[in-house]
Parts: structure tokens; sequence; C-alpha cells
């Protein structure tokens, strides 16, 4: 450190008592540039890693001659974390903020007495009671199940979640799927006749269960090979390092192919001791299938044909892991068809690696699937939700409803040309679907339409097929004694004039000059309108953005 580093640092104060005493023979100084002076002796009961700290020599502190070790952890924090293990009366830790510090720092150094006692306060009526979601979040964030599940029945029971607004950030700081589960909690609750609130914990998995080999159960199993490559178990004079996957198979490999392939591909790695002269050895944690499709992409080998999604994520995942240059040939030759098969779970895989332009092509393509539909967005799951943030999964949810918003809006912002109840005068149509329909019912109709599906072709085909459906009605229309062609024709033309009705003010450009053809009666390009009609649709849900703000 520079003579003008240390002028820049402010002084060293002391802890107060019992930290300030002399009889002891540790100091531990804080971030802040507080020392602690402890009793090593208790510590190394209290603590194993500070126990394995003390076995090395320090520098002494500022203050005093005694070893000294420096901490990442403030005076605060460290001041609480000392007196649970000292023999004095438990700190009053304030606030949610502190405890959460708190135990962090007994999970950190592997204090029992710290991690039970910072436990048994975060489930206190003081913190649980006023805001069971941020403790939720706490525990959560560091892995405690039994708090999770309390604080997420108390804010089921508060109501807490399903009044959650989008712009809610207080979870933002767990995983998606531990937002799922908390939102599918909420959804499996109940009130019983007396009153009493039931939260069916055990209906929705762990909140923090171990995802640490979801990766590893997505093998490349999906790709297909009946050998490994050359490079396997295969002795070649020209290779200059070995790569041992976890199931002990040797690749004889060339450290300039894998520099070209991933400048940090050995880095990564651990290097085996090795004599003086010998072939290095890097062992690898992925196993032999792994290792050996992950080669292929850095030699002129046959790559294995990824037949499945969970094969792809693992090779993509692997990839991006060890920072390969060829990661952009896997991409293009799988993406987009895994990706438009699964949209909902290909966000998350775009959210994971930062691709943000892919994810906002899945989002779309999400978003205008009936799949999309918030009361359906609870039973969707994906393993990668356990990678990403909750706030990417909100902003899912968001631009979902803002794209069914903005389909909608078309309904609402262009009135029909014509009004349609005059329609229902004129027309004794059948019941149809779950309703009686009538012209006038052809907006609701459209609105619901959207609501289950924001797409315009969706949209389009299902109006083209509801007015098959009521033109192949056997019905009469209440007219003139005419014959029964010119009942048909009157009642195709009183159709039609119902869609043009609602298509004309949002696509006038469909028709050459719809109120003439509306007066003569000639004839209508209904099917190609309807189309024109449903691009529409899709150009306002174009208009709406993902806000990915914070995401990455």
């Amino acid at each position: 450190m520079s003579a003008s580093d240390s002028q820049q640092l402010p002084p060293v104060a002391k802890a107060g008592g019992p930290f300030d005493r002399d009889d002891t023979d540790f100091v531990i100084r804080t971030s802040d540039r507080v020392e602690f002076s402890v009793l090593s002796s208790i510590l190394k009961l209290a603590s194993p890693i500070f126990a394995h700290m003390f076995e090395f020599p320090q520098p002494p502190g500022s203050l005093t001659s005694k070893p000294c070790v420096d901490v990442v952890e403030d005076s605060t924090i460290m001041d609480s974390c000392l007196r649970i293990c000292y023999p004095v009366p438990n700190p009053d830790i304030g606030s949610l903020s502190d405890l959460s510090k708190v135990l962090a720092a007994g999970l950190k150094y592997e204090a029992p007495a710290v991690i039970h006692a910072a436990r048994n306060i975060l489930i206190q009526p003081r913190f649980i009671d006023t805001d069971p979601l941020q403790v939720f979040a706490t525990a959560c964030k560091l892995g405690l199940e039994k708090e999770a599940q309390v604080a997420a029945g108390a804010a089921v029971i508060k109501k807490l979640v399903r009044s959650m607004s989008d712009s809610s950030v207080v979870l933002d700081c767990v995983s998606a799927g531990q937002y799922l589960r908390l939102l599918r909690l909420d959804s499996t609750s109940e009130v019983k006749s007396d009153g009493t609130h039931v939260v069916h914990v055990e209906k929705v998995a762990p909140f923090c269960r171990d995802h640490s080999s979801i990766l590893e159960t997505c093998s490349t199993e999906g790709a297909t090979s009946s050998t490994l490559c050359p490079l396997a178990d295969t002795p070649d004079p020209s290779a200059d390092l070995i790569i041992k996957a976890r199931d002990g198979v040797d690749f004889y490999v060339h450290r300039y192919v894998i520099n070209l392939a991933s400048p940090s591909f050995l880095g990564l790695l651990i290097e085996e001791k090795h004599p003086e002269g010998s072939i290095p050895v890097y062992h690898a944690q992925e196993t032999s299938a792994v290792m050996d499709a992950l080669l292929r992409y850095c030699y002129p080998f046959r790559r294995l044909k990824f037949t499945d999604a969970d094969s792809f994520v693992r090779m993509l995942s692997v990839m991006h892991k060890y920072r390969f240059v060829t990661i952009d040939d896997l991409l293009h030759d799988y993406w987009t068809t895994f990706a438009e098969q699964s949209p909902f779970r290909f966000y998350f895989v775009a959210i994971a690696h930062a691709f943000e332009e892919k994810a906002r092509t899945c989002a779309f393509l999400f978003a205008r699937s009936s799949s999309s539909q918030v009361s359906e967005l609870v039973n969707l799951y994906a393993p990668e939700l356990e990678w990403v943030s909750a706030l990417s999964y909100r902003r899912l949810i968001a631009y979902a409803r803002a794209c069914r918003a903005a389909a909608s809006n078309i309904v609402t912002t262009f009135k029909p040309a014509l009004p349609l109840e005059q329609f229902d005068k004129r027309s004794d149509l059948p019941p149809f679907f779950p309703f009686k329909f009538k012209p006038s019912d052809l907006p609701k109709y459209i609105e619901e339409k959207l609501a289950i599906q924001p797409s315009g072709k969706a949209l389009t085909n299902s109006l083209i097929a509801l007015r098959q459906s009521l033109k192949s009605q056997d019905f009469v229309l209440p007219c003139d004694d005419d014959g029964p062609g010119e009942h048909r024709l009157e009642r195709d033309f009183v159709l039609d004039l119902m869609f043009v009705a609602i298509v004309a003010p949002a696509v006038p450009q469909a028709f050459d000059d719809s109120r003439p053809a509306i007066a003569t009666g000639r004839r209508l390009e209904i099917t190609e309108a309807l189309h024109k009609y449903g691009e529409a649709v899709d150009k306002r849900v174009l208009q709406v953005r993902l806000d990915l703000t914070g995401v990455f």
C-alpha cells in the first residue's frame, strides 16, 4: 500500500466492550476499520473457519501488537455475530437488512450459534407479521427452507401475494423458480367456512431445494453418436495435453486448437501436478459424453445431432461456461427450432445466457400463444427458472398482459362502422357456442378470443370459421315472400355486412370504398379483409416493448 493510499483510509477505532479488553490474543478488523479484540479459544469453538484462520500468522493490528485479520463485514454485523458467540446477552438486531447480513456471515463462517440465533429471530412476529415477503426473500436467498415456508404461508394468508403489482421489487432477489412456487402456494390456499385460512405447503416443491445438479440431469443423451471421437483414450504423439473427463476418460488434445476454440477453457480446468517433461493433464467436471460433444466443436469431426431440448441446453450451457467461440455455430444450427417449440422455456434460457434479442423473440412468440394466459402461467415450469431472477419472470408476465391489452384495444379503439344492434332485428340466428350469438356480440367475441391468444393469425382463423359456421346454419330471415335463394342471399349479405362493420374502421384499406360497398351490396372480399384485420392486431402487439431493464 502506498503512503497516499494509507492517508486516505479512516482512522482505526476500538470496538466497545467486551471487545476492547487487553487480556485477549487476537484482533478482527472490520471493513469500516473497527478493531475487535477477541479470545481465539472462544472463536475456535464457534467457527471452524476462524479456527483455520488462527492457524496462520497474521500481521499485527494498528492499535495493538496482537495478530490481526481483516474481514469484509462492517462493525455492526461483526458485533452482533461476536456477541452471539460470546457468553453475553444476544444482541437486539433491529432490521431485516442487518439480520440478513448476520445470517449470511454465520453461514460464511460456519458458525452454528450465529445461524441458529438469527434463524429464530427471522420468524419472530416483529418481522414475520410486518413484512413476510421480505422475510421470504431473505430466507430464499440464504437457503433456509423452514423459514421460507413460514414466511410464504404468512404472505398468502395476508393476501400479499395476489396483491403484488408488476412493479413490486421486494422479491427480485429470489429466483424465478422460487417466485413461481410462491404463486402456486397462493393458488392452492383456501378459506374454510369458519374463516380459517389453510395453506397447503405440501402441494408445492421446496422453495430452497438444491438445484446444483439440474444441468447435469440435462445430459447429452439426446445427441446422436454411437462412439466417442478419435481423441478419446487414443494416445496421439502430436498431442501436448490431456483432458480427463469426470468418468476417467482421457482426451488427447492440442493446446493450440483448444486455445483457438476458447482462450479461457484450460484456465477453468484443474491442472494435475506432473513431473517435468511429462504431458500436462487437466481435469474437467463434465462426463466423457459431454466432453466428446464439446471437442467436436474444436476439431473437424462430425458434430453430434441434438434431437431434444435438454441435450441442446446442456451443450449450450457448457459452451457458455467455457466461453467457446463456436457457440454461435451451435446457436445457428438449433436455437430457432427449439425456441419456436418451447418459447416459454427458451426465454429463460436466453435470459440465463444474456442473449437479449433472443429473449425478446421468445417472449413475443410466447405472448402470442394461448399458454401465456395469466391463469395458465402458474402451471408452466422450466429448469432454467432456478437460474434467473424473479424480475425476468415478472417482466414476462407483464409483457404478456400488455400484449393482450394492446390486441384487445383494437376492438375498443375502432367502433363499428354501422350499429350492429340493427342487424340483431334482421337475423334470427340459432344458439352459437355457449351463448345465443347476435351480430352485436361480435366485438365481445373478438375480445374474448384475443384475451385467450393475442395473435392476428389465430383471430383471423377464428373469425373465418365463425363466419362459415353462421352461414351454414339452417335458419330463415324474417323478410318478404321472395324465393329461398333470396333469403339465403340476404342472410349472407347481412353477415358480411356485419363483419365489414367491424373490420372497416380498423383497416379501411381492406376495402376499395367500404361505404358504397355497403350501400350497393356488391361482392365483398371478406376473407382478405379479415386477414388484414389480423395483421392490424399483430401490428399493435409488435408495438409493445419487453422491459428488460435490470435483468442482465
